[in-house]
């Protein structure tokens, strides 16, 4: 369900994905490496935002912000005051409508700290949005490798080389 992303190319999409899955997918770990490598860890959510957007659209990658469908039933604050509808199906961003990104702190303490845990919550709302793949990023990692991690619905064609999750 879910790869982490990090300087072993084998973890990184596979050539079996569509062309422009792999390379959408690619192209969104480089600007998450790239933010995180300029701004470095505890920026503002906000910031991290700005500048992903920023980013991809330079590259030619439309992003929207905030992408809420499906109503929830309850909210929570982020750390940036934002507030999140848990169960809804919300992402941070929805890049080119077809991948969500979701920024992530797990050493927030009002956030769950099992990133795998958390990874299973965001891959069942990517099953429910009708989302094959997503990013889930914590830019509060020393290694900007570490804290990108990729995620897969439910259900979705694998991107791993060995064809498992």
């Amino acid at each position: 369900m879910s790869t982490p992303i990090g300087p072993d190319s084998s973890r990184i999409p596979s050539s079996k994905d569509s062309p422009d899955e792999t390379a959408l997918l690619s192209e969104l770990i480089s600007v998450c490496l790239a933010v995180q490598t300029r701004l470095g860890p505890s920026c503002p959510h906000s910031v991290y935002i700005d500048s992903i957007v920023r980013e991809l659209r330079e590259r030619g990658i439309f992003a929207v912000r905030g992408c809420h469908s499906r109503g929830g039933s309850a909210s929570r604050t982020r750390p940036d005051g934002g507030l999140r509808l848990l169960g809804s199906g919300s992402f941070d961003l929805l890049v080119e409508a077809s991948l969500a990104l979701e920024l992530a702190d797990f050493s927030d303490p009002n956030f769950q700290r099992d990133p795998i845990h958390q990874i299973d919550l965001f891959s069942e709302r990517l099953r429910t949005q009708r989302l094959d793949a997503g990013l889930l990023v914590d830019f509060n990692q020393p290694d900007p490798t570490e804290g990108i991690w990729l995620a897969r619905a439910k259900n979705a064609p694998s991107l791993s080389p060995s064809g498992t999750n």
